[in-house]
């Protein structure tokens, strides 16, 4: 959903990129200094174009993020209505990057809630929430990032999002971008359709053969080539962000400009070094 773009956006878009390039902080989510020129050349229109732009959001929290367990516990906040403004704010900088919007106004028009053995809870993010884009200038994607405080933990059994500093992070891809992932798509699946019928022809020849010692041999060639199918798949889903491990569904925000509907939930450590840390998914419906 859209609104009409206030008069002074051509003013704060200028006033925004000054900030923008000032900016030295350390990057979000460990991304390195751009290279010149830091930043999309169209961030700024690309953010500016998010003006009155509404999200609803689920967070989904397992017990422990990094385990496949049905029987553990999930945190799911839904109900989570927010509006994209163009305003710029000085309450805090999200990630200080070069290649950054810089922090813009967000206004939470619905807190989320979720239901416990207490009954229906809410999940009230403290005023000053904010959100930025972020896209370095030879990247094939940038993503949104919006940044809460909640002031109390949100408990759900064994399944928690802890107090403090709250970021959820979406992909964005252009119209080009998705075009060249959707080829880089079709080498990796040739790639893979390969490796298969490899490690099947190792397999079959391992059942055939009547020795013992033939026989480790083809497994252990099998098993070698299994492993290049994990790196393979590994590489693949870490540079080649793809709709399908986007979400599958993307939605439109500009005429050259799609969100994803998948994202991720982070929170700071308490520690020295106040890392990022994934503690869930975040969905948009």
């Amino acid at each position: 959903m859209k609104m009409t773009m206030n008069t002074s956006t051509a003013s704060k878009a200028i006033l925004l990129f000054i900030a923008t390039i000032a900016s030295i902080s350390d990057a979000f989510l460990g991304i390195p200094p751009p290279r010149s020129p830091a930043g999309n050349p169209h961030l700024i229109e690309y953010a500016m174009g998010q003006d009155g732009f509404l999200l609803n959001v689920i967070l989904d929290i397992p017990e422990n993020v990094h385990s496949n367990d049905a029987a553990s516990s999930r945190l799911v906040v839904d109900g989570l209505k927010i509006e994209l403004t163009n305003d710029a704010v000085s309450v805090w900088d999200i990630s200080g990057l070069p290649t950054s919007s810089g922090p813009l106004g967000l206004k939470i028009h619905a807190d989320g809630k979720f239901v416990s053995m207490k009954g229906q809870e809410k999940v009230s993010f403290e005023k000053g929430s904010c959100w930025e884009m972020n896209w370095l200038d030879d990247s094939l994607l940038g993503d949104i990032v919006c940044g809460f405080y909640l002031a109390t933990d949100a408990v759900r059994n064994d399944a928690v999002l802890p107090s403090g500093h709250v970021y959820l992070k979406f992909p964005i891809f252009t119209k080009h971008s998705l075009e060249i992932f959707e080829t880089k798509q079709k080498t990796y699946n040739d790639a893979l359709n390969e490796y298969y019928r490899i490690q099947f022809d190792m397999l079959d020849e391992m059942q055939k053969a009547k020795s013992l010692l033939k026989k480790l041999v083809c497994f252990k060639n099998s098993l070698g080539k299994y492993n290049e199918i994990m790196k393979l798949k590994s590489e693949f889903e870490q540079k080649v962000p793809t709709t399908q491990n986007a979400g599958g569904v993307l939605l439109s925000i500009g005429e050259d400009l799609f969100l994803a509907t998948k994202g991720s939930v982070w929170t700071k450590n308490s520690g020295k070094d106040m890392d990022f840390v994934l503690v869930g998914e975040a969905l948009l419906k």
